[in-house]
């Protein structure tokens, strides 16, 4: 019986030790609205856009998601990059990567 109950608590252990660092990492990520002042956005209120087809439609579906600022615009795709020139310009911080065939 006392091996069971050693290899029963190193998991009870274990589980407690996973437990209390998702909650700590959790708290440490997401901060409140409140925390960051008046005027200021929090991360997490803000989206990573990738867009698969960055030239012509692409592009004002792309501008009208990023909204001024308000989201990120992280990752631009498309088969023809000199169409996609508005959006690669207007995004100069986003990847960029061509669609081989």
């Amino acid at each position: 019986m006392s091996k069971n109950k050693k290899t029963t608590a190193p998991n009870s252990s274990r589980r407690k030790f996973v437990k209390n660092a998702a909650l700590a990492l959790g708290g440490i990520t997401i901060v409140p609205r409140h925390v960051l002042g008046r005027g200021f956005i929090a991360p997490s209120d803000k989206l990573n856009i990738a867009a698969i087809g960055a030239g012509g439609k692409g592009a004002s579906d792309i501008a009208n998601a990023w909204d001024n600022g308000a989201n990120n615009v992280v990752a631009l795709c498309d088969v023809d990059f000199a169409r996609a020139k508005a959006s690669t310009d207007k995004f100069p911080t986003a990847k960029s990567t061509p669609i081989s065939g």
